[in-house]
């Protein structure tokens, strides 16, 4: 600058050029009821739109239950100059597999029963030490005590359900017969079984045939 006497005199100011590009990372695709994350970075202060119900937003994250179809919009700040960039990220919710479990019922001790699920590609039952194939949707189960299986199906999209199933162990009954006796021919005989169970049934042993039932048995 010049003044009217001649004099001069310079002054100069910086310019500074700020960029600030925000983006987002995190869950892309998420399963219904799961918790899901986005991230931010880019910038030193953020605010946060489109967030559903329930999110929980810690400076540069948002996490939020994933619930449907999400689209997170975030804006960053630099706190010096204030410019501003903006990002925004779409979440996809896919619906978890409706997994049911199905063979409730009461077994003898060790007695194999099976039990099964659908609904979903794979499986993974527990506890698995009594089933001859954990992972299978239909496995074999020899329990001898009453059990609760949990199963849980996984479908294509990695998404995840349970379901169960109750095997009741019922108690072991017993029986006994009165001592080996000898009788003439044609004559007959009452055989009496004293058993813990009222359902007795008299078996052949030399055929397997079932000659009787109750009790008693006269031959």
């Amino acid at each position: 600058a010049t003044s009217k006497d001649g004099c001069t005199d310079t002054s100069q100011v910086v310019i500074r050029s700020v960029a600030v590009n925000v983006s987002l990372s995190g869950d892309s695709v998420s399963c219904k009821g799961e918790l899901a994350t986005v991230r931010a970075s880019g910038a030193l202060t953020y605010q946060w739109s489109g967030l559903p119900s329930g999110a929980v937003v810690a400076g540069d994250s948002a996490t939020f239950p994933a619930e449907s179809n999400t689209i997170v919009t975030v804006v960053g700040y630099d706190s010096l100059s204030q410019c501003s960039d903006t990002a925004v990220k779409s979440i996809q919710v896919r619906p978890v597999p409706i997994v049911r479990a199905y063979g409730d019922t009461t077994v003898c001790p060790l007695e194999p029963v099976r039990i099964t699920a659908v609904g979903a590609a794979s499986f993974q039952w527990t506890p698995s030490a009594v089933l001859d194939d954990p992972t299978s949707a239909s496995p074999t189960a020899r329990v001898s005590a009453t059990t609760m299986f949990v199963v849980v199906g996984m479908d294509a999209n990695g998404c995840i359900s349970s379901d169960s199933v109750l095997v009741t162990v019922s108690s072991q009954g017993s029986v006994q017969l009165d001592a080996d006796t000898v009788v003439c021919r044609g004559q007959s005989v009452e055989l009496i079984a004293r058993s813990t169970s009222s359902d007795v049934e008299w078996i052949n042993l030399s055929n397997g045939s079932l000659v009787g039932t109750g009790e008693s048995l006269v031959l």
